[in-house]
């Protein structure tokens, strides 16, 4: 039977596959080309739940993404009766209406006409793909009546096509996780209170987070300047370089020591930071993945711990003005000072303590500061 892809163009889909799972060709363009080859108006590519038709995901290079999250999660798609029929597809199989069900009962059904009425699509071609997580990928090829039932010699394309689509889509599948965790270590790194720097093995800045910006852009005793730390004594700046350095150094030639722990003095004379230099541990995959070769934790002595009051009041059901005070009484240690930055007599702070008190199930002033200086 004449194959319907020749090699080459079987080679360029392949290729479009593994740079879209890659994250180097958009998925539109890649689905575009796919509809393209196989003569059809429309493509799907959905990301599916373990056992399930249900939509997670929704790719498409002619439909909007506003429509197909609509569609997806409509009466339409959940009452169309050709969705169990493509539920008990295997994964690796390629699948088309005429091998799933009885094609002219099936457009008797309401739901299905309301379904290629909203689609402007009659006829189906699709491959079902395993990914590692359990889930699945179907990529569907969608055709107008105009165009016909796709034919057998397409169907035999997309056969040899699935092996290497599972693939790249497997790859893609664990980009992607990694790229997800990277991105929320990234996220929960930057909301750190401590100031946090990562250095490539160059000694360049590969990731500052908001704590350390602020420090550093402070002018209160600790800079980056032209990428290199500076301090407001030559001493001080000497030992931190050196520091940095021998951190570097080892990182190229493990077994060199470095690293070390040293106090940084403030032109405001406000207690100082304490700046600590270390090598990136072997196990964190997240530094190895960016090449860090070095990490400046920067720690603010002057400023005490401070509880955040939308986790305070979601733990603990307390009100805002009880959240204020929480925080400030953290920040102070001191329930007069604390009420006055709240802006509030200090009876008034006494009332909303006892209630802090019993919706934390603290018993004292001590155990409150302790309990919610660990609540970030």
């Amino acid at each position: 039977m004449r194959r319907w892809l020749g090699d080459a163009e079987h080679d360029e889909l392949v290729s479009l596959f593994y740079g879209a799972a890659a994250g180097e060709t958009p998925w539109p363009a890649m689905l575009d080309r796919l509809a393209s080859l196989f003569g059809s108006s429309a493509t799907l590519l959905g990301l599916h739940r373990p056992n399930s038709m249900q939509v997670l995901a929704m790719e498409s290079h002619n439909y909007s993404a506003a429509f197909l999250r609509e569609f997806f999660q409509s009466e339409i798609y959940a009452n169309d009766p050709r969705i169990p029929f493509l539920n008990r597809v295997r994964c690796g199989e390629v699948y088309y209406d005429e091998n799933l069900y009885d094609v002219g009962e099936m457009e008797r059904d309401p739901w299905v006409r309301a379904s290629i009425h909203a689609l402007k699509m009659f006829d189906q071609v699709g491959a079902k793909l395993r990914l590692p997580c359990g889930g699945s990928v179907t990529v569907g090829l969608l055709r107008t009546r105009a165009e016909g039932r796709i034919s057998m010699e397409a169907v035999d394309s997309l056969r040899r096509l699935v092996p290497q689509m599972t693939l790249a889509c497997a790859l893609g599948s664990v980009v992607a996780r990694e790229t997800a965790t990277r991105l929320a270590l990234l996220d929960v790194l930057a909301s750190k209170s401590d100031g946090l720097v990562l250095l490539d093995d160059a000694g360049a800045a590969l990731f500052v987070n908001d704590a350390a910006r602020q420090i550093l852009q402070s002018g209160d005793g600790l800079a980056l300047r032209d990428g290199v730390f500076v301090t407001r004594r030559g001493p001080e700046t000497r030992k931190l370089q050196r520091m940095i350095a021998r951190t570097l150094e080892n990182f190229r030639r493990p077994g060199r020591g470095g690293g070390g722990r040293m106090l940084v003095s403030r032109a405001s004379r406000r207690r100082p930071y304490a700046v600590s230099v270390a090598s990136p541990p072997d196990r964190e995959p997240f530094l190895a993945s960016r090449s860090a070769a070095c990490v400046v934790l920067v720690q603010d002595l002057a400023v005490g711990p401070a509880a955040a009051k939308d986790s305070l009041r979601a733990l603990f059901g307390l009100t805002g003005r009880e959240a204020d005070l929480c925080v400030e009484l953290v920040r102070c240690a001191d329930l007069e000072q604390a009420a006055a930055c709240c802006g509030m007599a200090v009876n008034t702070a006494r009332t909303h303590l006892r209630a802090i008190f019993r919706k934390s199930e603290v018993a004292s002033q001590a155990e409150a500061i302790q309990l919610f200086g660990r609540i970030r």
